[in-house]
């Protein structure tokens, strides 16, 4: 169930306020004319009356002052940086597509899921890493006859779930399988939604619960569905999109916090905006409105990215999109500082005259957060990054990560505790043969 929540300006500086308390005030004020009009009648219980409520209304006008979220901004940090290791490839040549990484705390142990191509069925290959080392390969999706659309992993308290949409001529049907706390293996596949034509499933962990949302497309109208503890019979319709909704994200907190946001493109046109869904029932109703002010987006050609972050008090929701036109391809920044309630107005953090990675990278833990993409600049092709150790509040100026890369498409990556962060991404095969390869690349705060 949604709920529709009027837009509204805000300036350039955005005002981060609770209005809850505006209608507090006004009941209180009314009681203060009840307690005037009952002062005519009896001045005793009347005087109480308009005390009490004097009382209240100073109280709830001053109780939620105003405070100020800074918008992000860019600013020249040449002198600090990441220092990044060698880069290593780790596949065989071959049709590769959509790398998915997950990683602990320290980056010791990582998980990826990536699409290969398999002599015309594709499927989602796995891969754990120990210390940097390829400690167990194996096939996830095993459908003959299908196209995966993308291997993804959620790392969930006490279990990693791997979940992909297999798509048929009928539809498309969501999958799951399950790695219990140090069990080797996965649970054998299993099949989670009632409905085919799915797309764009997100898995979130709902203090120790699973929480599934994914759009379906039955009849003349996408629906966005819910999916609580992998259940076909606990499911329900959330929302109907007004357009085509495009690559749904999906971050979720303390307290039954769920967030969703996508792209809700308009018909017939490559424009749209943003779609922003809070729940704080552990997604079971969302209020929904759309973000910066009902801003139009031109051509959102490639997939825009949520992350959550603890720094400190604060719980930052960090969110990127990528606006194409036919002369400049701008990724754009933005963040809540409280959970999801207001953003920031968006900063430009990488412009280019040529399309940036169709997929770029956003990672964040604590105060730091990490956003790299691909371009083709004077300097020539190369993976450039954006920093932040303050939250996202100030960004580098942009610095070459890696130069010399082919094409990348998607750049997937996790970042320690400590700032340190590992990224993975395809490219064209190292020996410049037919097909592409995974590469990875690890990267360190310099001190």
């Amino acid at each position: 169930m949604v709920r529709d929540k009027p837009a509204h300006h805000r300036p350039a500086a955005l005002v981060v306020r609770d209005d809850n308390w505006k209608p507090m005030a006004w009941v209180w004020l009314e009681f203060l004319k009840d307690g005037i009009i009952c002062a005519m009648k009896n001045w005793k219980k009347g005087i109480a009356l308009i005390l009490v409520a004097i009382a209240a209304v100073a109280v709830s006008a001053g109780c939620k002052p105003e405070t100020e979220s800074a918008p992000p901004r860019v600013e020249d940090t040449s002198d600090i940086g990441y220092v990044f290791g060698t880069v290593e490839t780790f596949t065989d040549p071959g049709m590769i597509d959509l790398p998915c990484l997950v990683a602990d705390a320290h980056l010791r142990t990582m998980h990826l899921t990536y699409l290969f191509n398999d002599g015309g069925s594709q499927r989602i290959q796995y891969m754990m890493f120990q210390n940097g080392e390829i400690a167990k390969s194996s096939l996830l999706s095993e459908h003959e006859g299908t196209k995966a659309g993308g291997g993804h992993l959620a790392p969930l308290p006490g279990r990693l779930v791997a979940y992909w949409v297999n798509i048929k001529a009928t539809g498309g049907t969501l999958w799951y399988r399950i790695k219990s706390g140090n069990d080797d293996n996965f649970t054998r596949p299993e099949q989670w939604n009632r409905r085919n034509e799915a797309r764009w499933p997100v898995v979130l962990d709902d203090n120790g619960r699973t929480n599934a949302f994914f759009f379906i497309h039955p009849r003349s109208d996408w629906e966005l569905v819910g999916n609580y503890n992998f259940s076909a019979e606990d499911e329900q319709t959330l929302d109907v999109p007004q357009g085509n909704p495009f690559h749904l994200q999906g971050v979720s907190g303390e307290k039954g916090l769920n967030c969703l946001a996508y792209f809700e493109r308009e018909s017939d046109t490559d424009s749209g905006r943003i779609a922003f869904l809070r729940s704080t029932d552990s997604g079971r109703s969302f209020l929904r409105k759309y973000l910066f002010d009902d801003l139009k987006i031109t051509n959102l050609s490639s997939f825009f990215r949520m992350e959550r972050a603890v720094k400190d008090r604060d719980r930052v929701i960090h969110l990127i999109y990528t606006e194409e036109n036919p002369d400049m391809t701008t990724l754009y920044y933005s963040r809540s500082d409280d959970d999801g309630e207001n953003f920031t107005v968006p900063v430009a953090i990488f412009t280019s005259e040529v399309a940036l990675a169709r997929s770029p990278l956003l990672i964040a833990n604590g105060g730091n957060v990490f956003i790299a993409t691909a371009d083709t600049e004077a300097d020539g092709p190369a993976i450039r990054y954006v920093f932040s150790n303050d939250g996202g509040q100030i960004f580098s100026a942009p610095k070459v990560a890696l130069p010399g890369v082919a094409s990348p498409e998607t750049i997937t990556g996790a970042m320690a505790d400590d700032g340190s962060i590992i990224m993975v991404w395809d490219d064209l095969a190292s020996d410049m043969t037919d097909g592409e390869q995974l590469y990875k690349m690890e990267g360190h705060p310099a001190r």
